[in-house]
């Protein structure tokens, strides 16, 4: 070989290894890779034609990237444990990337996450300055303290979970949230983030802060964008948070945002939007709560609705303006948006200057519900009061100079009150009790007047009752079987309920606030209040029995079940949109002759009878439901009643109808099948006659329904309502019949949707709809189709109008006492 094709040879194995991407690992057969650091001459190339590490390939001595201009794509299934060094470069995420000790990210670049994983292990402890971090569409986990050394860039949607962790910002470290981006920030400690170095870019940007503890080692300037305060978080000094950005940030539901031992909390409208108030209340679950800091309002002024603000220690409240419209305003005026103003103990208020604008419109939400707190208005205050308004359990100490103007009619009254002003000293005293700890034998009892209780309350008897008006913020303990307790309280529990096979009788509503849960097993006796759940992202485990007369259970959030829950005598669920996972041996059972309302809630995971009745004369009502199925679902005994609109979905899964007692879709209700289900009609008795329909308001949906089958030897009677396939329908039946040839209010109204075809797949079909206008086919390609062996009776004239009937030539028609068969009819 000559001299000069031996080196075209070299040339071109160095050119192509160059410019053609490299691809470690296998998508066949497992194996370990040495450390790799992929070429940047494929920097043209995007996914799926870059660099890439493949399914099988074990990545244990970490990889990296050549340059800024190389790109990899990560597709392998194992951990990472060595370096990480991408100098500035793009790693393109196709599975979750999960970091293993002793993984070190050397230097950074670009995670494109396709909305995976990052999960950094303990040992992944900064993120490099030397080159900036951009995470677009990524969820980073990380396991230990992070520290942000230089820019961490933020595209699309990204959340940051710290598992509890701090997040360490250093002298050039920052998050920048780029235009229409979203970060989320959740379970983590912002530590030494100040000035500007968490922001946004532009006022599209928006940052959702989800349990997170600020601490700032400067003031902080938010300018720009918008924030989600969500659960619980802490914005903690010496320092200031100034809120200067034109858009609205939103205290979420069940939300408290604390601003602990701040200079200041400034915040006000922006100048030009005098309708646009910077904070909002997503409603009366979110909290701002005021601890040893100062809320200044600037000149703009700003109004609060909706929520509640909570002082603790040494607050203060400044307001740049005097007059009212551009006064700190609590409430709108109107009933429901009120924002409750309450103290924690031994904490002091002092309005220090400025205009303080009163529109609640309870007289009892402002400083009416904890013992022990002072309440100092000194000058220049000034005070608006548009409605009625009364102190509870209040040391007030009035200055001379502060002013106090009234709307016509409306009163300012005391309670408890303390009143100290310049002319002397008025003590107004209610009785209340208050210990340090709380023991109840038989029949004694607790009464708050209204606000928090923190000591444990420990039930060690027979006929104990709690009364009042305020929120239980310690646990509520029934020590022993024979322990009954009876919960008369307006306000919230919010910490855990602990039964031991005991009972707790619901003398009033009973709210479960911050996530907790009933822990043990026992009976609530509701009566007919509500027992209301907010269990966040807690999982309940308890086996319960509900037994009430008109009571219900409510929702707030969606709940994970994996307990038996039992409802005795006349029982709701009320859901409010949310969901319920059934998990594991998560189920509902209704017990025998007791009737349950299940309303306005998301089902997941039905299957088997994890859903059911004790004995046929128990009720299960469904109202504006969404019941999802996971596997075949039987519901085989008691009654089923359907309300409003409720859907069934479950890909290829049966929805079984298995029981001896009628059941009925009431007026106005719609029972809509979906996703290719099979809707089987099987009882124990040979009956037709057990699926009723209310009046012509009631119906079946079937949306794209695989089968619609009826057990062998039983003729299924459809009469009084409505019938509404859009799609395709296979009708599986010895007898389907439509109408009872009698009585036109009997007439089953049956409608075949454009370009829908209910498929007679075996069996008899019989119609005798009096009404031929209850037959309704819309188009040439809404279609009754006859396979092969099948048959139609037709005892009334059966009017197609502008659909079709499709016959095989082996199907039967038979047509009764002159009834005939108006329309299209074709041949197959």
């Amino acid at each position: 070989m000559s001299r000069g094709k031996y080196l075209l040879i070299i040339f071109i194995t160095v050119f192509v290894s160059h410019i053609i991407a490299v691809q470690k690992g296998s998508n066949t057969a497992p194996s370990i890779q040495p450390f790799f650091s992929f070429p940047a001459k494929d920097s043209a190339k995007l996914p799926p034609n870059n660099n890439e590490m493949l399914a099988f390939g074990y990545f244990k001595s970490g990889f990296g990237l050549q340059d800024a201009k190389a790109t990899a794509t990560f597709a392998s299934a194992y951990p990472v444990s060595g370096p990480i060094d991408m100098k500035g470069g793009q790693l393109w995420l196709s599975t979750d990337l999960i970091l293993d000790n002793p993984a070190a990210i050397i230097s950074s670049g670009f995670f494109n996450g396709n909305h995976h994983i990052i999960d950094c292990s303990e040992s992944i402890s900064s993120f490099p300055a030397s080159f900036p971090t951009t995470l677009s569409n990524a969820n980073l986990f990380f396991k230990s303290d992070l520290t942000i050394s230089g820019s961490v860039i933020i595209r699309g949607n990204c959340t940051l979970w710290g598992r509890f962790n701090n997040l360490n910002f250093g002298a050039n470290g920052n998050i920048q949230v780029s235009k229409n981006a979203t970060l989320t920030l959740k379970n983590l400690t912002l530590q030494d983030a100040g000035s500007q170095d968490i922001r946004c870019l532009d006022n599209s940007g928006k940052i959702v802060l989800d349990n997170v503890n600020w601490v700032p080692n400067s003031d902080i300037d938010f300018a720009l964008g918008s924030i989600l305060f969500d659960d619980q978080v802490k914005l903690i000094g010496p320092h200031s948070f100034h809120y200067s950005s034109r858009i609205t940030s939103t205290i979420n539901r069940g939300t408290t945002l604390s601003i602990l031992g701040m200079k200041e909390f400034l915040i006000g409208r922006a100048v030009g939007r005098s309708s646009q108030d910077p904070l909002h209340f997503m409603d009366s679950t979110s909290k701002l709560l005021l601890d040893n800091s100062t809320l200044h309002i600037t000149s703009s002024g700003l109004r609060l609705i909706n929520g509640e603000v909570v002082i603790g220690g040494q607050t203060q409240f400044t307001v740049d303006a005097q007059n009212k419209a551009n006064a700190l305003q609590f409430g709108n005026g109107l009933v429901g948006h009120d924002t409750v103003v309450s103290a924690l103990p031994g904490s002091i208020l002092s309005f220090v200057k400025g205009a303080i604008a009163y529109n609640n419109t309870s007289d009892s939400s402002f400083f009416s519900n904890l013992v022990s707190k002072g309440f100092t208005v000194q000058s220049p205050t000034t005070f608006f009061f548009a409605h009625n308004l009364t102190f509870n359990f209040v040391n007030l100490i009035i200055s001379p100079l502060a002013q106090f103007f009234y709307d016509p009619g409306v009163f300012v009254f005391f309670n408890n009150t303390t009143v100290n002003d310049s002319f002397g000293v008025y003590n107004i005293t209610a009785k209340t009790q208050q210990e340090a700890g709380y023991f109840f034998g038989d029949n004694d009892l607790f009464t708050m007047q209204n606000g928090f209780f923190v000591q444990p309350l420990f039930v060690d008897g027979a006929g104990v009752s709690v009364n009042g008006v305020g929120d239980i913020l310690a646990p509520i303990i029934l020590e022993n079987p024979e322990s009954t307790l009876s919960l008369n309280l307006l306000g919230s529990v919010d910490e855990n309920i602990y039964l031991d096979d005991n009972t707790l009788i619901a003398g009033h509503d009973i709210r479960m606030g911050n996530g907790q849960v009933i822990i043990g097993q026992g009976t609530v006796v509701l009566q007919d209040n509500d027992f209301s759940i907010d269990v966040d992202e807690t999982v309940w485990t308890s086996t319960i029995t509900f037994d009430g007369d008109d009571g219900s259970v409510t929702l707030r959030r969606d709940m994970i079940l994996t307990s038996e829950l039992t409802f005795s005598g006349k029982c709701i669920i009320q859901g409010n949109g949310n969901i319920l996972y059934l998990a594991g041996a998560g189920s509902i059972k209704v017990e025998r002759g007791s009737s349950l309302t299940i309303d306005d809630l998301h089902i997941r995971n039905m299957h088997d009878t994890n859903i059911s009745c004790n004995d046929d004369a128990a009720t299960l009502e469904f109202d504006d439901c969404f019941l999802r199925l996971i596997d075949d679902f039987q519901f085989n005994t008691g009654t089923l009643l359907v309300r409003h609109q409720n859907i069934l979905s479950g890909d290829g899964f049966t929805f079984a109808f298995q029981t001896q007692m009628a059941s009925t879709i009431q007026g106005g209700s719609v029972l809509n099948f979906s996703n290719n289900m099979r809707f089987l009609y099987n009882p124990p008795i040979s009956s037709g006659d057990l699926l009723l329909f209310e009046n012509e308001t009631s119906g079946l949906i079937f949306n794209n329904l695989d089968t619609f089958e009826i057990a062998a030897g039983i003729d299924l009677q459809l009469r009084n309502g409505f019938m509404q396939v859009n799609g395709n329908l296979n009708v599986i039946t010895d007898g389907l019949i439509f109408g009872d040839n009698v009585n036109e209010t009997n007439d089953m109204l049956v409608n075949i949707a454009p370009g829908a075809v209910m498929d007679l797949t075996s069996g008899v079909l019989t119609y005798q709809n009096l009404d031929q206008n209850n037959w309704q086919m819309t188009d040439g390609n809404s279609t009754l189709k006859l396979e092969n062996g099948t048959t139609l009776i037709v005892n009334r004239t059966l009017n197609l109008h502008n659909g079709q009937l499709l016959r095989s030539t082996g199907a039967n028609v038979q047509q009764n006492d002159g009834a005939t068969i108006i329309g299209t009819q074709n041949f197959f």
